[in-house]
């Protein structure tokens, strides 16, 4: 989700804890699934430093969650992002 912050330069993205997932998962045998993580990689690589990124505490809650190294991997990129609680109640009430 992009919410434009007419206070910010830049535009605002919500991280999901889905894109983490892709961006740190084992490249899938699904071409689909894996044309997901390739798209999420490039966007990772190339995009992210145009926007403002935010995540929330269910999304580090939900990263913690299932393989131990998965996890420690997701969350290893989400200690990088700050949160941003009041992005993420406007979004869950809008």
């Amino acid at each position: 989700m992009v919410v434009y912050n007419l206070l910010m330069e830049k535009p605002s993205v919500y991280l999901e804890t889905s894109f983490v997932s892709y961006l740190t998962a084992r490249l899938s045998n699904n071409l689909i699934v894996a044309a997901h993580q390739n798209i999420t990689l490039d966007w990772w690589e190339n995009r992210r430093q145009d926007f403002e990124l935010f995540i929330s505490q269910v999304v580090i809650d939900e990263a913690k969650l299932g393989d131990p190294q998965a996890a420690a991997k997701r969350l290893a990129i989400l200690a990088k992002e700050p949160r941003k609680n009041k992005l993420y109640n406007f979004i869950l009430t809008d």
